[in-house]
């Protein structure tokens, strides 16, 4: 089945998903249109993560449980190049979030209740820095997003009520941004300048200014939301809700919810196509990967 933490990767040309599936320690290669596993790629021990770097030659996949590291594969010949050892035999391994830095060549690997940020240097496929995240009372890190013009990194505390922020050329901490609630999922609008926080406690998504790192508006969505998307254009925000069994589709002009999306059971991960005609989402609990056309806002 799907991992609990299953993310859908989507590829920079074409609608290719790459799946991570926990138990079998496979990712799944999807043809979108087709509606086909195309390949399945054996990548190690409890897959969790997965990201695409932005050049779009290279994927990486991040491993949790006993031990914990990161494989880097070929996108062409979907053949681990390389791997890095992060944690091992560590009670907080569990899970790592993952974002790669704008020019690919560095990784950012989070560790979900350790607090600790690995950064990793992609050529060499070693570690070259280690940052002990502060502030936080408890951690429970729910995710890695790079802010799109690639100065900083953010990292949603679900428990701890804030979200850090790490400037991605200094690799250094930052003053972190409070939260009122339980940020479970994050996400920029193209242009950087406003962040969309699923919010477990309300549950609503919050739409934070960047400058000003208020908050905009608390949209009203589903119960225990778990992903967030934007389309590319930057009209259209999608959370996926765990315990809802479905996916919200909002209005960014409008900040208003449009639409109601039934899906299958425990929707974890969720993508938009480039060009914004299609979700997809990780049905946990049913190893599906729902599409959904953006236009019906109806499951296809």
């Amino acid at each position: 089945i799907f991992s609990f933490f299953s993310f859908a990767a989507r590829a920079l040309e074409g609608d290719i998903l790459y799946v991570t599936n926990n138990d079998t320690e496979i990712v799944s290669v999807i043809e979108a249109e087709k509606g086909v596993v195309v390949r399945e790629v054996n990548v190690g021990t409890e897959p969790c993560d997965i990201v695409i770097d932005p050049k779009g030659d290279t994927i990486a996949v991040s491993h949790g449980g006993t031990v914990g590291d990161v494989w880097f594969i070929d996108r062409q010949t979907l053949k681990p190049v390389s791997k890095v050892l992060l944690a091992k035999d560590d009670r907080k391994t569990e899970f790592f979030s993952i974002a790669f830095s704008r020019d690919s060549k560095k990784l950012y690997a989070a560790n979900r209740y350790s607090g600790l940020l690995f950064v990793i240097d992609v050529q060499k496929a070693r570690v070259v820095k280690k940052l002990e995240l502060k502030h936080g009372k408890a951690f429970r890190l729910e995710g890695a997003v790079m802010s799109p013009d690639g100065a900083l990194l953010y990292l949603p505390n679900g428990a701890g009520k804030e979200i850090f922020v790490v400037d991605a050329k200094r690799d250094k901490a930052l003053e972190h941004i409070a939260l009122e609630g339980d940020a479970s999922a994050i996400a920029f609008s193209p242009d950087g300048a406003r962040l969309y926080v699923a919010n477990g406690a309300g549950p609503s998504l919050d739409v934070i200014d960047i400058k000003t790192k208020g908050v905009i508006k608390r949209i009203p969505i589903g119960n225990q939301p778990a992903g967030v998307a934007v389309s590319r254009d930057g009209r259209f925000i999608f959370v996926s809700n765990k315990i809802s069994y479905d996916v919200d589709k909002i209005d960014a002009a409008l900040l208003k919810k449009t639409a109601h999306i039934p899906v299958g059971m425990y929707p974890y991960g969720i993508a938009v196509s480039d060009d914004g005609k299609r979700i997809y989402v990780c049905n946990f609990n049913e190893a599906t990967v729902s599409v959904i056309d953006a236009a019906t806002a109806k499951e296809i």
